[in-house]
């Protein structure tokens, strides 16, 4: 593993922990889908950065998670990525190439649906296609075949009020998709869902994002979710908002063809994510820090 302790400027290999193989930031690698370099955020009426000098990349099909306790900035440095908040200072590039607003190469899955309640789940898969002037038989194609993948067959003309929670994520997670974009951005898509439904719906995604061959950027607080679908995890910290840790996740794929959570590995992962974790959650005095946002 590696720790920000252990490693002040993000260059060393250290020891693997069971499956997982310590890994620097990883910046600079051939391959790339995309590359954070030194990014940081101020807000005016804070005296401390929400970000402080946040490096690493995910690579081409790679599947990253951000973890950390409320308020170490997980979601404002995903907007950053997104293009949809402006960085204090640092550069963004997907796929090589710098990428400072929002973009086609890009696209965001939110925690709340955010469907058009006046369209059907195929109308909203095709509304960025749409905004891309895509003609109407390819983007029809192009969202019937992303409605499939995502196992929604049979509902392309319901509208969102129809579907349960867990389809209309999927229907976001079509639509995101359906763009073809480098980067896929996820900010805690299953937090508002039951646990039946977020389980499934991390097998499901796991299937999804090997078929579609798309790198994932994922904002999570669940270490759990954080192993079973990740290939490498950072861990965040707060006050200012710093990678304190990260590691790979180097448990074999596909997961959903064997019970993960029973692997020896899986165990020894989860102890040290926690222990990571508890670092940050525990302020003076051991008193326990919210996890909640």
């Amino acid at each position: 593993m590696t720790t920000a302790s252990d490693s002040p400027d993000n260059t060393d290999d250290s020891d693997a922990v069971g499956s997982g193989t310590a890994r620097s930031s990883r910046i600079g690698r051939p391959g790339a889908a995309l590359e954070v370099e030194g990014v940081s955020k101020h807000f005016p009426k804070l005296d401390f950065p929400v970000l402080d000098n946040i490096s690493f990349s995910v690579p081409e099909g790679g599947f990253t998670t951000l973890i950390g306790p409320s308020g170490c900035g997980k979601t404002t440095l995903l907007r950053i990525v997104g293009g949809l908040t402006p960085a204090t200072r640092g550069d963004i590039k997907v796929g090589g190439a710098p990428s400072i607003g929002p973009s086609r190469d890009k696209t965001m899955v939110f925690q709340h649906f955010n469907l058009f309640p006046w369209r059907t789940a195929l109308a909203n898969v095709v509304y960025g296609l749409e905004l891309d002037g895509v003609p109407e038989t390819e983007r029809l194609e192009r969202a019937e075949h992303f409605i499939e993948m995502v196992g929604l067959t049979g509902f392309a003309d319901h509208y969102p009020a129809e579907l349960s929670g867990g389809m209309q994520q999927r229907v976001g997670i079509a639509r995101a998709l359906a763009v073809e974009p480098k980067l896929l951005l996820m900010d805690e898509p299953f937090g508002a869902l039951d646990a039946l439904t977020r389980e499934y719906l991390q097998t499901e995604l796991q299937k999804i994002c090997a078929q579609a061959n798309v790198s994932v950027l994922f904002v999570t607080h669940s270490i759990d979710e954080a192993i079973f679908l990740s290939d490498h995890v950072i861990v965040m910290g707060t006050k200012p908002g710093r990678i304190t840790a990260e590691f790979d996740v180097d448990l074999p794929r596909p997961r959903w063809t064997y019970d993960v959570r029973t692997e020896p590995q899986y165990g020894e992962l989860r102890s040290y994510l926690w222990s990571e974790l508890e670092k940050e959650l525990t302020g003076a005095g051991g008193k326990l820090i919210g996890m909640s946002e």
